[in-house]
């Protein structure tokens, strides 16, 4: 499977071949030098290469037409050649991120859609109940507390806190196991 390091090193073997030519391919040097940079900043580098890829080459015609314009615009085989290497990662990379997916591969992919859905909605439910603590504990203080009982309404608020945390952990995870799918042999 190709992956960003691939790619990386693809652009890098670009780049010598286009300074070893001469200045007639500086700028072209510079400008894979950019993409390159561009690539090891990235948080994902991955996830970036497959956009690009896909982008570049959302079919096989992309992909020879890209190819002829290098061979008709650079008339060193060396030169051709690295860029060739390079662009056939992008497509091999392309190509799989286009295909068809197996029923066993959507199966995955909707198992995982759905877990996502349960914990976003988790996590709502804890941003809410950190927010009534946060009140809860406010309403006390606005009520007057004096400054020696301040540390134990603290811990009284935070256990509070921690007894909700923990009962809506426990409903997530009997609601998790309810809504796994029965394997086909029940």
């Amino acid at each position: 499977m190709v992956d960003h390091k691939d790619i990386e090193l693809a652009q890098v073997k670009v780049i010598k071949t286009a300074l070893r030519k001469g200045k007639k391919y500086d700028n072209l040097a510079k400008n894979y030098g950019e993409y390159l940079k561009k690539l090891r900043a990235e948080k994902n580098p991955n996830d970036y290469i497959k956009t690009v890829a896909i982008k570049m080459f959302p079919s096989e015609e992309a992909y020879n037409l890209r190819l002829e314009n290098y061979r008709s615009r650079y008339a060193d085989k060396d030169l051709c050649a690295s860029l060739e290497e390079l662009y056939e990662l992008y497509y091999h990379i392309a190509k799989e991120e286009n295909r068809e997916r197996s029923d066993e591969e959507i199966e995955q992919m909707l198992r995982a859609i759905m877990g996502f859905t349960i914990k976003l909605h988790n996590m709502e439910s804890l941003v809410d109940i950190i927010e009534d603590a946060n009140k809860n504990i406010k309403k006390v203080f606005l009520a007057g507390v004096a400054p020696e009982f301040r540390q134990e309404a603290y811990i009284i608020g935070l256990k509070l806190t921690l007894d909700r945390l923990a009962q809506e952990l426990e409903f997530a995870q009997k609601d998790d196991c309810s809504s796994k799918p029965a394997s086909p042999e029940q």
